[in-house]
């Protein structure tokens, strides 16, 4: 089921991923390769910020590995080697894959590729088929590798290049199920889904938040994929109510809504059997969800301290939970 994420007045539909603890019980350290053009790049750290510290929250010790990293380490990035090249095309990759594999022996790869190629005419089929070749490379060079393969997030800085993308978008998770048939480890993860223009800083490239995301959606798929429970939320207006929706949940589950502006951290709650990913987690209603799955919960009126903040809200219920990115705007 696609997530679209709507332009509506009022109104912005954000990021909802099941929050699986990735845990590594050997206590081995992974080797992970972002790999990529100048969205995996990114700005300050871009997705990989948030990746590390969720990974390394949840058990798993990471070892970026690539032959870029950032001119001084982040405060909140203590790693930051990666593969992303800005302008480059999937062929580019293509050239170099082998060499950086061999010399970094990465465990997984994180692959979001074909932006370029679509930005300098390279139709849907064509971007596919490079991206497949390239997918065939890298299991030839280590068949044991862990692959996962990012659908292109979504561009609207040409109606062209727009459509080109979506139709790209729709042809690679099926390019990564013939490779996954075929015996090697390759995971889909939908990340067109989960961003919407209002996470763009330029139209192709993610803003703050929009990395955020990548990075939560990068961690949430990490141990597999998810068909978990979605959150939207609607942006708070002055003397207006805020709805809280969290769908494909358990008809007849009672739905708990939490909320945080802290940064980073989990919280427990013993009764819920989970930990949410929110720290201080404050609880702002529940309700029960409908015969479709469906659960929403209305704030009357939302504490004006937190109408100028980004906030996190997360919805729970026994054994089961649902994170959203929600940066609060008037």
């Amino acid at each position: 089921m696609r997530f679209h994420v709507h332009r509506l007045a009022g109104a912005i539909f954000t990021l909802a991923v099941c929050v699986y603890a990735a845990t590594d019980a050997t206590g081995q350290i992974t080797r992970l390769m972002p790999l990529g053009d100048s969205i995996t790049n990114g700005s300050d750290g871009g997705y990989r910020t948030v990746l590390f510290n969720r990974l390394n929250e949840h058990g798993v010790t990471i070892d970026f590995v690539g032959s870029n990293a950032l001119g001084k380490d982040r405060p909140h990035l203590p790693d930051s080697n990666h593969e992303g090249h800005g302008g480059w095309r999937t062929y580019n990759i293509q050239h170099h894959i082998v060499d950086w594999m061999q010399r970094y022996e990465p465990d997984v790869i994180l692959l979001h590729i074909g932006t370029n190629d679509i930005s300098t005419g390279a139709d849907a089929p064509t971007t596919a088929h490079r991206l497949s070749r390239l997918i065939g490379t890298i299991f030839d060079t280590d068949p044991d590798v862990r692959l996962y393969v990012a659908s292109t997030i979504l561009r609207t800085d040409n109606p062209e290049k727009a459509q080109i993308n979506e139709e790209y978008a729709a042809l690679t998770p099926g390019v990564v199920r013939r490779w996954r048939n075929a015996g090697f480890d390759a995971r889909f993860v939908p990340m067109h889904e989960y961003l919407g223009p209002d996470d763009l800083a330029d139209h192709i490239h993610p803003n703050a938040l929009g990395y955020d995301k990548m990075g939560l959606v990068w961690w949430a798929y990490y141990n597999g994929p998810t068909a978990d429970a979605r959150l939207a939320m609607t942006t708070p207006d002055v003397n207006q109510p805020v709805t809280l929706t969290a769908r494909r949940m358990e008809p007849g589950a009672e739905v708990s809504f939490y909320a945080t502006t802290a940064p980073l951290g989990a919280t427990e709650v013993p009764g819920l059997g989970v930990t949410l990913d929110v720290n201080h987690a404050v609880l702002v209603g529940s309700a029960t969800a409908d015969g479709d799955g469906v659960a929403t919960y209305v704030i009357e009126n939302l504490d004006r301290v937190l109408r100028y903040q980004a906030i996190r809200v997360q919805a729970a219920m026994v054994g089961r939970k649902t994170q959203a990115l929600i940066k609060v705007v008037r």
